[in-house]
C-alpha cells in the first residue's frame, strides 16, 4: 500500500490482538517479531537482526564475518529454542535486494531447519511492483496473499 496508509500500525494492532486472544490459552505459545529492513539490503543482514532479537545483549552476533549458512543455523536454533508459533514481520521488506530469507523462512520446518517452532511471515511493503521482482519458488514458498 501506498505511504501512510497504516500498514504497519494496522499490523501492529491486528498482533496485538492476536497476542491477548492467544495469552488466554495454555497451549499457545505466539511470539511476534517485527523488523524494520529501511538500511537492511540483503537476507543475511536480515538474519542477523533476528537471530539477536532472540539473543540477549550480552550474547549479540556481530553483522559482518559469518558465513550464510551459519547464520541461518543460528537462526534456527534461536527459532527452535523459543518455539511455539513465531510471526515474523518484515517492514519496508522491499528495500532488500535478495529474496533468499523469504524463501528460507517459510519452507525452515519443511526443510528439516526446524524441529519445535512455526513460523509465520508478514511482508509490509509500499512498493507496488515488489512482488514482481520475487523469484518463482520464493512466490511458491510464500503462497501469497495480498490484503
Amino acid at each position: 500500500g501506498k505511504t501512510g496508509v497504516g500498514k504497519t500500525a494496522a499490523s501492529r494492532y491486528l498482533l496485538g490482538h492476536l497476542r491477548e486472544d492467544a495469552s488466554h490459552y495454555d497451549d499457545i505459545h505466539l511470539t511476534v517479531v517485527f523488523l524494520n529492513c529501511d538500511g537492511l539490503t540483503s537476507s543475511y543482514q536480515i538474519a542477523t537482526r533476528l537471530v539477536n532479537e532472540f539473543r540477549s545483549e550480552s550474547n549479540q552476533i556481530s553483522t559482518t564475518g559469518y558465513p550464510l549458512g551459519s547464520v541461518y543455523e543460528m537462526l534456527w536454533q534461536e527459532l527452535d529454542e523459543c518455539g511455539g508459533t513465531i510471526i515474523i514481520v518484515l517492514d519496508e521488506i522491499d528495500h532488500v535486494n535478495d529474496d533468499s530469507i523469504l524463501y528460507q523462512l517459510p519452507r525452515a520446518r519443511a526443510n528439516g531447519n526446524l524441529d519445535v517452532a512455526k513460523v509465520g511471515l508478514i511482508g509490509i511493503s509500499n512498493d507496488f511492483s515488489f512482488r514482481d521482482d520475487l523469484s518463482p519458488k520464493v512466490k511458491s514458498s510464500l503462497c501469497e496473499q495480498e490484503i
